[in-house]
């Protein structure tokens, strides 16, 4: 009996350490110091205990820590297995469009915006950074439609604002 009580006594500190590892590791995945995130976040996905979403959402963040630090091909895999494991995460199709964008693919951008758009067509962001792509690919037209549905969404989205005005610029000296 007595060495029962001294196994359940070293299961349950043995569980304490590892929740206790585990909070550590998402504290560090949702810190605002990249080299913090994509730490805790390795640590998180890596963790046989972590369910499919707490692993989606370490991703996504880790994605965010490799995008913000120009590793773009290391955001890329993490906003892909963001959306293998949350196909409904309007935020990483927008984020990954982000990447493609850098990437210089701009139809794969768009095809990431449209499908953050179809899954959440009450954020700007999407519609922001296709007009973008669709700016550089001088369809102005489009580009305009987008920035108008962005500033709709957030009527003081400035760079919205600035970008629409450039994109009618253009759209009328293509025309002359």
């Amino acid at each position: 009996m007595r060495y029962t009580g001294i196994f359940v006594a070293l299961i349950l500190v043995s569980m304490t350490n590892v929740t206790a590892r585990k909070a550590d590791a998402w504290g560090d995945c949702t810190s605002r110091k990249h080299l913090k995130i994509i730490a805790g976040c390795s640590e998180v996905i890596d963790s046989p205990s972590s369910s499919s979403a707490d692993r989606a959402a370490a991703y996504y963040n880790r994605g965010i820590a490799y995008r913000n630090k120009r590793q773009f091909d290391k955001a890329l895999v993490d906003y892909t297995k963001t959306i293998s494991l949350n196909p409904n995460n309007a935020d990483a199709f927008n984020n990954r469009g982000t990447v493609y964008e850098f990437k210089r693919r701009p139809d794969l951008a768009i095809a990431d915006f449209a499908r953050a758009i179809a899954l959440n067509p009450a954020i700007p962001e999407p519609y922001y950074n296709r007009g973008n792509q669709y700016f550089d690919k001088r369809q102005y037209g489009k580009a305009i439609a987008d920035y108008d549905k962005a500033i709709s969404l957030r009527p003081n989205y400035a760079h919205a604002i600035r970008n629409r005005k450039l994109a009618k610029a253009r759209k009328k000296s293509a025309r002359q």
